[in-house]
């Protein structure tokens, strides 16, 4: 249904060079570009081509017709220190960005770093067509009167599409998004991590997204959230948000959401502070997620509708749902939750009230780290039968093929949750679970 998206989309990006305008950041200071729309990325008073920061770049890009493309170095660390909130230029605070673009790592060596280091957040995307590809976004903050939106990146409404692709976004802190803040754009996020990131709002009735808040149309795929502190993803009055495959978006507090429509596939959620998702109103569908060991709850409606299939919620800490009588439900779609509170129909292809034996979050491969299932858990080959739109997803967050017959009966079905456990798989006793 969704196979290898993460790869055909770094495939895609990489062919972008000969669209439009290349500049490569190749300095880690941050200056503006001289003269903007010459054609050539210059911080210093010298004929052409010249040292290039990602500042100047982004400048240089914003004021050049069609889209461009920058790359960044391996090693990097693009440190902003130009203070000044409310520009929209690029010249001051966060890099503003106005027209399309790609700014992208794809090489061998350490991921680089676009840091705010704590005078804005980092990335404003105003207008235009953006993809980021491949690097770390954080230090980001978006906590003052001029900027409250955003701590990693603000999508303002007014945007085309964004695109994050194998991005790492951790360590940002707003009001509203600590990590990502998406004003009505068509984002999506795929082969990505959101961690660590931060809502520093006071109130506890306004659901303010940790790690995500969305108010547009949302896909996230094959991706890992958890460790963010405050609402996770937050979906207030969203005409639709996705979340497909292994958005782990999750160790961040809940996911709280208005009106719109969500789709979550092969995400895990993982250890966020609050409740993993909280819809209030709208319609969410669950396909093939693993919610667990979240602090509060792992999913919380108050109105709307739900479709669950393929999922597990297990171990979270109040309790795994809190799901409203008027809530409309379709979860006999075999499910898991730990604790029958998730309105889960029992008997039949549901397993209510079971222990999942979860193995901690860690790096199995692929592209985000991963929760499995432990070789005796009652999710494996206990999934959906069909490959169709309420059924298995064709590949797991770690893009492994579904289903495998782990159990080896014969019969090949898929796991419940994000992981597909696969057949060369070695346990040693004692392991940890959740």
């Amino acid at each position: 249904m969704h196979a290898r998206l993460p790869i055909a989309i770094v495939l895609a990006a990489a062919c972008v060079v000969a669209r439009g305008a290349t500049f490569t950041a190749n300095q880690e200071a941050d200056l503006p570009d001289l003269i903007p729309g010459n054609g050539f990325c210059n911080v210093f008073p010298q004929p052409g081509a010249g040292p290039c920061t990602l500042r100047a770049a982004i400048m240089e890009t914003n004021a050049l017709a069609g889209a461009d493309t920058i790359d960044l170095l391996a090693g990097f660390h693009y440190t902003l220190d130009r203070e000044g909130q409310g520009d929209d230029t690029a010249a001051l605070g966060d890099l503003d960005i106005s027209d399309d673009l790609t700014i992208r790592f794809f090489a061998s060596g350490e991921r680089p770093v676009v840091s705010a280091a704590g005078i804005d957040r980092v990335f404003d995307v105003i207008a235009g067509n953006v993809t980021l590809l491949g690097f770390t976004i954080s230090g980001g903050a978006a906590t003052s009167a001029a900027a409250t939106s955003g701590g990693g990146v603000l999508v303002r409404s007014g945007a085309g599409s964004v695109d994050f692709i194998l991005m790492q976004v951790s360590g940002n802190t707003a009001e509203l998004g600590g990590g990502l803040y998406n004003a009505g754009a068509d984002t999506r996020v795929s082969g990505s991590v959101f961690r660590n990131n931060i809502f520093r709002g006071d109130s506890t009735a306004t659901p303010s997204g940790s790690a995500i808040r969305n108010r547009g149309n949302l896909e996230v795929s094959y991706s890992v959230i958890h460790h963010n502190s405050g609402v996770p993803i937050s979906l207030p009055d969203a005409p639709s948000g996705t979340f497909t495959p292994t958005a782990n978006a999750i160790d961040s507090e809940p996911l709280g959401a208005g009106s719109g429509s969500v789709r979550i596939a092969n995400t895990t959620f993982f250890h966020n502070t609050g409740t993993a998702i909280n819809i209030d109103g709208g319609d969410l569908e669950l396909s093939s997620v693993t919610i667990a060991g979240n602090t509060e709850r792992g999913l919380g409606m108050s109105d709307g509708s739900v479709l669950m299939h393929n999922t597990m919620i297990a171990h979270n800490g109040l309790a795994d749902c809190a799901i409203a009588g008027g809530v409309a439900t379709d979860t006999n779609r075999y499910n898991l939750d730990s604790d029958d509170s998730c309105a889960l129909s029992g008997g039949g292809s549901n397993h209510v009230g079971v222990d999942p034996q979860l193995t901690p979050l860690a790096d199995h491969g692929g592209p985000t780290p991963t929760i499995w299932p432990a070789p005796n858990s009652v999710a494996i080959d206990h999934g959906h039968p069909l490959f169709s739109a309420t059924g298995c997803e064709d590949d797991d967050q770690s893009l492994a093929d579904r289903p495998v017959d782990f159990d080896g009966d014969g019969a090949a079905l898929c796991d419940i949750g994000a992981v597909e456990l696969q057949g060369d798989v070695i346990f040693f006793e004692p392991f940890d679970r959740i």
